[in-house]
């Protein structure tokens, strides 16, 4: 093993450790512990480990989608307020209905987005 002045300053640390097992039948536990040993922290302090919980990704997702159907709510009665028609009279009916479900899986996805920004951030 080299003497730590002889490494890289970001792992040093190994140089203090002996004889870390790495097997191919435990190469994942394995790893996780070379990891631990060399940063110091386990993975479930690690920032880039962070998943986040599905039931938060969930609910940024629905709420999103909600502002957004808001929105394009409030574009459509502004529409009948300002011509005295509806949305659907001006662009047809199918169009309409994809503009609500285009509207809502984007801000779903801008949801989903947002989450994972927030927790990197964090």
């Amino acid at each position: 093993m080299p003497k730590p002045e002889q490494v890289p300053e970001d792992v040093q640390a190994i140089t203090t450790k002996n004889a870390l097992l790495l097997r191919h039948e435990s190469f994942d536990d394995d790893t996780e512990n070379i990891l631990a040993a060399v940063l110091g922290v386990p993975a479930k302090t690690r920032s880039w480990e962070d998943k986040g919980s599905t039931w938060k990704k969930a609910v940024y997702a629905l709420g999103a989608a909600l502002i957004a159907s808001t929105l394009i709510l409030i574009f459509a009665l502004m529409h009948y307020w300002i011509l005295a028609r509806p949305l659907s009279a001006s662009i047809g009916g199918p169009l309409t209905t994809l503009i609500l479900i285009a509207g809502a899986l984007l801000g779903a996805w801008i949801g989903v987005r947002y989450e994972a920004l927030k927790r990197k951030f964090t």
